[in-house]
């Protein structure tokens, strides 16, 4: 889509556009609202493109790069590289995530072909391939997705969701872990994925929980409003959604993530306590060797849903999302 200097979105949920403003975070692209006809909170008017991150054409790279499993094909201190010494120190964090979310499925559904929209690295689908599942990655950051079928050998398209990226009714299994909220047109991508899925397949969805603690207190200073993030889900929205657009929900939680402490002191505490001290815990912590000790955390900021494909979508074709 043609972008213009300023984007206007309706209501992802119901296609309303009769809204009242919460929030102007000094981080977020625009003014957060609710919607008055369903209660789904996002960014109806924003000025700042880069905030569409799966925006593909941001990426100014050699097309060979994006089918590429060969990491030395691209350019000498590429910038996604650099991000990644970082994730391998959270590795056996991030698998532990991973195994708890593949066990959740596998509570409704024993395997399959199972496919992970914004795959990152690939780790989520690295662990559901070890537990049996026949894996499949779509990743828009071409250094992330040449990472995943170089090094763990996985089935990763570069590029985001259309109409053929997949055939139809192909996949027992579909997750979105921290996708949602990116998307500047939610309707239009869980068309799709409903389309890509067998008939009773599952959908996992997990994003960031508006209707927690933190945002009652912290409001617009919460670190739920970022740059980046567009739309703002709670449990009541999030099943609507998925309820009016061909799923039944089977089940909602918050889960509790694993991270290293040497993680929760440099990118959490970081952001609430003086410079000074987070240095002295990290100094601490790796000084002690417990740089790779794994915590606990949950504070019911992240939700979580399961979802069964019906046999028909509700919302037929209907359009939500860009107005102008």
């Amino acid at each position: 889509m043609e972008q213009s200097n300023s984007l206007q979105r309706v209501c992802g949920v119901c296609g309303q556009s009769h809204t009242r403003t919460l929030y102007y975070p000094k981080n977020s692209p625009g003014p957060v609202v609710r919607c008055q006809n369903c209660g789904f909170v996002y960014i109806a008017s924003f000025h700042d493109p880069s905030a569409l991150i799966f925006d593909e054409s941001k990426f100014h790279i050699d097309p060979k790069l994006l089918i590429s499993s060969d990491l030395s094909e691209f350019p000498q201190g590429y910038w996604e590289f650099s991000l990644l010494p970082a994730k391998l120190v959270e590795l056996p964090a991030l698998q532990r995530n991973a195994h708890d979310a593949v066990r959740r499925l596998e509570h409704h559904l024993s395997g399959g072909n199972i496919l992970d929209i914004g795959c990152g690295w690939g780790i989520f689908i690295d662990v559901a391939r070890h537990s049996g599942w026949k894996s499949y990655g779509l990743e828009p950051l071409p250094g992330h997705a040449a990472y995943g079928r170089a090094k763990l050998k996985l089935e990763v398209i570069t590029g985001t969701l259309k109409d053929d990226t997949f055939p139809a009714a192909y996949f027992d299994a579909i997750t979105a872990f921290q996708v949602f909220e990116h998307l500047p047109d939610i309707s239009a991508t869980i068309r799709r994925l409903w389309k890509i899925q067998k008939p009773g397949g599952l959908i996992l969805i997990e994003v960031p929980n508006i209707k927690t603690l933190g945002v009652t207190i912290l409001r617009g200073r919460h670190r739920h409003f970022n740059p980046d993030h567009i739309n703002f889900f709670s449990a009541q929205t999030l099943r609507l959604f998925l309820e009016q657009n061909g799923y039944q929900v089977l089940e909602t939680y918050y889960p509790t993530r694993y991270m290293t402490l040497y993680h929760l002191v440099n990118h959490w505490f970081r952001r609430f306590f003086p410079a000074r001290m987070v240095d002295a815990a990290s100094k601490m912590i790796q000084q002690r060797g417990m740089v790779e000790k794994l915590v606990r955390i949950n504070l019911g900021d992240i939700l979580g849903v399961i979802a069964q494909k019906r046999i028909e979508p509700i919302n037929g074709d209907a359009d939500h999302g860009y107005r102008g």
